[in-house]
């Protein structure tokens, strides 16, 4: 299945998904973590994000109206004196959706696992990763890092470059 197929395949794929028949059945933070120098607060410093937020995915089809999809993150800060690094906020969520109509979203290229639509795919990262950014929030709260919110990104950077792993379905 070439480039070509896919694309025209994706199109008719995405007119079939029907955003409101998604459902998040469970979310589950696996990991989650800060850390920051207590000298930071005493001084009074700001911590600066750096600009790299480290991010990755994996993905499952849990069953034939379940898919699961896992996020990673790293987001590390600057000392805004002495530009150091030590300052992070890192974690690990997963999240169970029910797609009515999960089938139809499927790719099937020949001889390899199915894959989901980008498209579609792209629209549940950004789900996702807005969810994310309220756990964070709620968890950082009366931290150092309580003014801070992770930014508003485009999901697609999560397939550039492309940091992307498929779970084997057992």
């Amino acid at each position: 299945m070439d480039k070509d197929e896919i694309k025209a395949i994706e199109k008719k794929v995405l007119a079939s998904f029907k955003p409101n028949e998604v459902k998040i059945l469970r979310i589950t933070t696996t990991s989650f973590a800060y850390q920051f120098d207590r000298k930071l607060v005493a001084d009074e410093a700001s911590l600066i994000f750096n600009g790299n937020l480290f991010k990755s995915f994996g993905w499952k089809i849990e069953s034939d109206e379940i898919f699961g999809l896992e996020i990673n993150l790293k987001d590390e800060f600057l000392d805004a004196q002495d530009n150091s690094t030590d300052a992070f906020i890192s974690g690990s969520f997963q999240f169970s959706f029910y797609i009515k109509n999960l089938q139809e979203l499927l790719i099937r290229p020949k001889g390899k696992e199915p894959l989901l639509a980008q498209h579609v795919l792209s629209i549940l990262l950004a789900i996702s990763f807005s969810t994310i950014r309220g756990i964070v929030a709620d968890r950082t709260a009366n931290t150092p890092f309580s003014s801070y919110f992770l930014p508003i990104i485009n999901p697609n950077s999560f397939f550039e470059p492309l940091q992307v792993k498929q779970s084997k379905n057992e």
